[in-house]
Order: C-alpha cells, then structure tokens, then sequence
C-alpha cells in the first residue's frame, strides 16, 4: 500500500504507507494551532481515510508553512532515531523517501528561494 501527496495537479508524490504516514503525521504535529486550521483542507482526504493529501490548492503562504513544519519535522525524527520503534532499514528509508520529498517540495514555484 502506498500513500499520495499532490504537490500540483501534475506533480503527485508517492511513497510507502509507513513513509507517508510518518512524514504527515510528524508534520502535522508540528503545527502551531493556526496553521493546522489553514491546513485543514489539505489533510482532509487523510482523515477521511483516503491514502493522500493535498497541496495543490494551497497558497504560497501555507505552502511555506507546510514546507517549514515538514521540514521542522525531519529534522526531529533524525535527531530522534533512538526513540522509534523502526528498524534502522525502515528508519533510513524513511529518511531518504522524506529527503526526497522535501526536495521536490523545493522545487515548486511556491517554495520561496
């Protein structure tokens, strides 16, 4: 099983479930209140119990403070390796899937350089 972020319409990313729910999980955690009501809507699909959410609607604003939170995000879990219950396999294909996300997240024009 697989999980699904839309960047864009034409840009969809996609990883395994254990990748992609950590990843939007950890973000999500890292919100502050406000910016988990502006990203509602874009985590909405998930907590529908659909396999993906969606960053395509999003303005350059909350983009930003998606990328900054998902960023914020990976940074906490690798400095908290010792604390998760993965095996150092799973935990490094974590890490690369989300390095690999964060990159494409960059290369979105509303990603601001």
């Amino acid at each position: 099983m697989a999980g699904t972020i839309h960047i864009t319409e034409k840009d969809i990313w996609i990883s395994g479930s254990v990748a992609f729910h950590i990843i939007v999980e950890f973000t999500w955690q890292r919100l502050n209140n406000s910016e988990q009501g502006i990203l509602e809507e874009a985590y909405s699909p998930l907590r529908q119990g659909f396999e993906f959410i969606a960053l395509d609607e999003l303005d350059k604003d909350r983009f930003e403070a998606f990328y900054r939170n998902c960023s914020s995000a990976f940074e906490g879990f690798k400095e908290n390796r010792s604390t998760t219950d993965l095996p150092d396999e799973l935990f490094d294909g974590v890490v690369e899937c989300w390095e690999e996300f964060l990159g494409a997240l960059k290369k979105d024009d509303r990603f601001d350089h």
